[in-house]
């Protein structure tokens, strides 16, 4: 239509105003619009228009079967970059990206069913940046005359605040129930700060505390979620904003939301936020008490953001409430520090505690309480035996000092004796304080008790002793009492300081009190010393030396008081002759001291000798298992041989191998001892690999399942993404294997053996631990139902030949093998049982490289030996028969060879041009040991294949580490075929 059509819409009252929509709508060529010329829309459509326009609350209307959109500026803001090309627009062209959303609630709409939406989300741009908000929707039908729906009228009502409100109050309320739960800080912070991230959809949350200068910030605690980095230990503040310390202390936050857009960034701050973990967005609120920066409370994103108002202050009420937290959670550690050190203190000041319900007269005592009243620490004691126990003549005077304390509301200080269960009369010392109700009501009083015997007893003897003295000084005028000014002079004299020092009063009145101080002590300051000390504290001790006119010199003993009205007074008597009695008591007490530690060190001898005693008897024992078990191996050894050489002298073959076979089987039995001796000991010779102990355990499944029998169940629980660890393959399936055996002996009647293993990280402070070292360990479990085990057996299971297995039935070396195993793999073993209840036996081994295992699992494969091809094998054995079987199987696999008896005799042959492929030596050679010898090998003869032969080393006990690239190690005893199997490998090896 013409524009002149179009002004016409002006003049229409239902599209006047409207504000931007409105003006869209007027300038809008509604001729080729299905609706058609708004002067013709019917009168519904006109008022809902019109209601709309005039409204700021959001309105959509959608009319006519061709589903026409109308709606005010209010929703325009929801229809983000759709607005305005869907005005006038079908509906459909409005929400096509949900449409299978929004088109059942139009289709009930214009079936005449209204619908109600009470929470609707949408990111709406109308403050300049995205914005989540929430809104509440009502779909109603629009009826023409005849009652047919023509239409559908949507009101929109605005809940993100409501939403935000109730979501934040919920956040609150979860914060404040971890908060309240938690006891340590750092448990606290950690805590908030992952429920701060996670309600802010944030990378990380950190918390620092500010040095006194306010310029850096220590991380104290925090949480992330990938892709952010943890933070580092400490930042400094002004790598990130000008002056930000400052800002922080006047309380102001730091609001970052792009770092690579912000125009307060310069380049500088704009990499350190990119070196801080990829800081795209931050948001930092300070914690300010007493006019400083105390703390901060920082959260990040790596993704542009726009912090909200409410985002920073929900952050500050986070810091607030978390810190507040933190203050009660140290002032509760504090207190228990102070309660644990206040029973320290009583303990070691041998003060009892006591405490007594006032209205029931309950009475609540500590051990040393009791303890002090002569009777046992265990044994108990109430009101009636407190007074039971007061000494007859004291029972009345305790009653009237409690009964007056409870009534005054005054401390209770008391001290009588009491009479002790062996009929010893002992002195104690009560002290206690009532509490009273508002009201007045005595409610309890608490208190300590002191067993003061030995001080009342010293204050009986002294009190005698002054009655003594007071008799003799009364008597004998030798007590010297003296009063001098602020300024040390004399102003009074009595006769006992004229005989005692030989001054008459008349010639010391108005001098200085320095007069009767050796020069020594002038010198060194003790007249203004004494008198100071008098002035500050109200009296000073003194004992010392003091000067006669004659220039003699006495031992004085006294003390100076500060008098009321100044000066001081000053007391003192001759105790020359104390003195001296006192220095020969000291010579005394140091020749008895020197007699005391000589006694002692006697009987430390006593005790080494008795412990190396023990030392031989535990040798004894273990020495006495062994040849228990090797003689009766050796006798199926000799036995057997005698047998066969008695069989083959009379030419009887036919049964031979039944003998041989019985001898073998003993002798692999001695072998298999040996080797659970090295276990035990930790010296066998281990070959540590990388493993995965979940695919190892699953592999020994149907192994354990025929050795375990049928009245045990078999369960396994796996972890997840499991460490790999480090150790010999072969004695670990051997340790699981043995732990099987025995947990399957403990269940006669049937049962379920479980194997778990998870990872674990063992921290330093981790005291359950013991003798195991912090680090990262894979843990297996095994554990039984069966018999368990009594608190006496488990600290004996891991000695070697101890068994609870009937005689026969077991080594006794099982358990003390598989706990030398886990320490020589560097790992740990320990077991918790109880009687009836079953048995869990731990092991932990130390996690290994993941890239470890793929390297062992795509190792070379091991192919069966085959016969020699004419390669020269130098042999060197101390042993004649080892040496001789050894050079047999040689020939027989068609090796030529060499032999020599020590090194000395074999490193002119290697040193020769002679052809040697394969040098095989014994370890542990007289003079030249074997490892030596190898390295002298292949200084002559580089890239030399070595093989070791060992029944035990020491150095050889850590294959990983003894050996180098073209060694191996075969460990006595071995059969014939296994060293030609070896053999055979190494230098197939070395020609490829």
């Amino acid at each position: 239509m013409s524009g002149g059509f179009r002004s016409d819409h002006h003049n229409l009252p239902f599209l006047r105003g409207g504000g931007e929509c409105g003006a869209v709508l007027r300038a809008l060529d509604w001729a080729a619009n299905p609706l058609g010329p708004p002067q013709a829309w019917p009168q519904s459509l006109k008022t809902l228009v019109g209601v709309a326009m005039d409204s700021s609350q959001p309105m959509l209307i959608v009319w006519g079967p061709e589903q026409i959109t109308l709606y005010n500026d209010g929703y325009a803001a929801m229809c983000g970059e759709r607005h305005p090309r869907a005005l006038g627009r079908p509906y459909v062209e409005l929400w096509h990206d949900i449409w299978d959303e929004v088109e059942p609630i139009l289709s009930r709409a214009y079936a005449g069913e209204s619908t109600h939406m009470d929470d609707i989300a949408f990111v709406m741009h109308r403050n300049g940046y995205p914005e989540q908000t929430h809104f509440a929707f009502g779909y109603t039908p629009v009826q023409d005359d005849a009652g047919g729906v023509v239409g559908m009228f949507c009101a929109c009502t605005e809940t993100t605040q409501t939403v935000r409100a109730a979501k934040r109050e919920a956040f609150r309320t979860r914060l404040q129930e971890r908060l309240r739960s938690a006891e340590d800080p750092q448990d606290i912070l950690g805590a908030a700060a992952g429920l701060l991230g996670t309600e802010l959809d944030a990378g990380r949350v950190g918390y620092g505390e500010l040095d006194a200068g306010g310029a850096v910030a220590t991380t104290t605690a925090h949480w992330v979620r990938p892709p952010m980095p943890a933070p580092a230990a400490s930042y400094r503040l002004e790598a990130y904003a000008d002056a930000l310390g400052p800002r922080l202390a006047r309380g102001q936050a730091l609001v970052v939301h792009d770092t690579e857009r912000d125009p307060g960034l310069d380049a500088g701050r704009r990499a350190a936020f990119a070196a801080a973990g990829g800081v795209r967005a931050t948001l930092c609120v300070p914690l300010v008490k007493a006019g400083r920066a105390s703390a901060v409370l920082y959260v990040d994103d790596h993704r542009p953001r726009r912090w909200s108002d409410e985002d920073e202050s929900l952050t500050r009420d986070v810091l607030e409430r978390t810190w507040a937290a933190v203050e009660r959670a140290r002032a509760e550690q504090a207190r228990r520090e102070t309660e644990r050190d206040l029973r320290f203190t009583l303990a070691a000041g041998r003060m009892g505690a006591w405490s007594q319900d006032l209205a029931s007269g309950e009475l609540h005592t500590s051990a040393i309480f009791r303890a002090n009243f002569g009777h046992p620490e265990d044994a108990p004691f109430d009101r009636i035996t407190l007074l039971a126990s007061v000494h007859p003549d004291d029972v009345e005077g305790v009653h009237q000092a409690m009964t007056q304390s409870v009534a005054s509301g005054e401390d209770l200080d008391c001290e009588f004796r009491v009479v002790a269960r062996d009929g010893e009369v002992r002195w104690v010392g009560m002290r206690g304080r009532p509490s009273h109700a508002a009201d007045g009501t005595p409610l309890r009083m608490t208190g300590i008790c002191l067993d003061i015997t030995t001080r009342r007893r010293t204050e009986a003897a002294l009190r005698e002793s002054e009655e003594r003295y007071r008799q003799i000084v009364e008597g004998a005028e030798d007590f010297a009492i003296l009063t001098l000014d602020d300024r040390r002079i004399i102003t009074s004299w009595n006769t006992g300081a004229e005989r005692m020092l030989g001054y008459a009063e008349a010639e010391v009145l108005g001098r200085s009190g320095d007069i009767f101080f050796t020069a020594e002590d002038i010198a060194a300051g003790e007249p203004e010393r004494e008198q100071r000390t008098a002035q500050t504290r109200g009296r000073a001790l003194n004992e010392r030396w003091h000067q006669r006119k004659d220039g003699s010199r006495f031992w004085g003993s006294g003390l100076m008081m500060r008098r009321p009205q100044g000066g001081v007074l000053k007391m003192f008597r001759d105790r020359t002759a104390e003195h001296e009695a006192e220095a020969a008591l000291r010579r005394l007490n140091e020749t008895l001291e020197e007699r005391v530690e000589a006694r002692t060190r006697e009987l430390q001898a006593v005790e080494e000798h008795l412990r190396q005693a023990q030392k031989m008897e535990a040798v004894g024992q273990l020495t006495g298992g062994i040849a228990h078990d090797f003689n009766n191996m050796l006798t199926g050894v000799i036995g057997g041989l005698d047998i066969v050489r008695a069989r083959l002298a009379s030419g009887r073959h036919d049964d031979v191998q039944r003998f041989l076979d019985a001898a073998s089987q003993s002798a692999q039995r001695a072998a298999n001892l040996t080797q659970r001796l090295l276990a035990f000991s930790r010296r066998q010779s281990l070959n540590p690999v990388a493993l995965d102990i979940n695919g190892l355990v699953r592999g020994m499944r149907e192994l354990l399942s025929r050795t375990l029998g049928e009245n045990v169940a078999l369960d396994f629980a796996f972890a997840d993404a499991l460490w790999p660890v480090r150790a010999d393959e072969n004695q670990l399936e051997s340790t699981l294997l043995n732990l099987a055996i025995n947990a399957r002996d403990a269940m006669p009647g049937g049962g379920t053996l479980r194997i778990a293993t998870c990872n674990v990280d063992v921290a330093e402070r981790d005291a359950r631990l013991a003798g195991a070292r912090a680090g990262e360990y894979v843990l297996v479990e095994v554990a039984d139902t069966g018999v368990g085990m009594s608190a006496e057996l488990l600290e004996r299971v891991f000695e070697p030949f101890f068994t609870t297995k009937p005689i026969g039935q077991g080594t006794g070396l099982g358990l003390s093998m598989i706990y030398g195993f886990a320490k020589q793999s560097e790992g740990h073993v320990d077991i918790e049982s109880r009687e009836g209840e079953g048995t869990t036996i731990r092991l932990f081994l130390p996690r290994a490289d993941a890239t470890a295992v793929e390297a062992a699992v795509a190792g070379a494969p091991v192919h069966a030996a085959a016969d020699g091809a004419g390669e020269v094998v130098l042999v060197v054995e101390d042993e004649p028969s080892v040496r001789l079987l050894i050079l047999e199987a040689l020939e027989e696999l068609g090796y030529a060879h060499m032999e020599a008896a020590s090194a000395d005799a074999a490193l002119p042959l290697l040193q020769s041009d002679r052809r040697i492929d394969l040098l095989v030596t014994d370890v542990g050679l007289p003079g030249m040991n074997g490892r030596q010898l190898a390295e002298a090998a292949r200084s002559a003869r580089p890239g030399l294949g070595v093989l070791f032969v060992t029944g035990y080393a020491a150095e050889a006990a850590n294959r990983e580490r003894f050996l180098e690239p073209g060694m191996d190690m075969i460990t006595k005893p071995f059969s014939m075929s296994a060293l030609g199997e070896r053999i055979r490998a190494m230098i197939e090896r070395r020609a490829s």
